[in-house]
Parts: C-alpha cells; sequence; structure tokens
C-alpha cells in the first residue's frame, strides 16, 4: 500500500497552506495483487479530489 500510494501522490490536490493527514489499513486475510492496491489507492485519490473540489466550491 505504501508503494502504491508513492507511486500516485503526486495526483492528489492538497489545500493550498493545508495539509492532509491519513492512515491505511490493511484487513484481509490474503495478500491483494499490487495491481488491485494500486487501482483501490487511484480510486480513493480522485474521490479526495472531488471532495477537495466541492469544498472549494
Amino acid at each position: 500500500m505504501r508503494e502504491a500510494y508513492r507511486l500516485n501522490q503526486h495526483d492528489l490536490i492538497t489545500p493550498e497552506g493545508k495539509s492532509i493527514e491519513m492512515m491505511f489499513l490493511f484487513q484481509s486475510p490474503k495478500m491483494p495483487e499490487f495491481e488491485t492496491v494500486q487501482q483501490l489507492i487511484k480510486k480513493l485519490i480522485i474521490e479526495l479530489n472531488k471532495q477537495h473540489q466541492k469544498l472549494e466550491d
């Protein structure tokens, strides 16, 4: 998860002068494929960006 976030963090829009604190928890008995994790991280970043846009409007 850390590597998937690291590779995609540049797409995350953060409010100017502010920071975002996040924590990721993995809760599954089986290990997912890296591609699956990366796709989920990308979807999360897209959703966070949408929320950020709503706050600015």
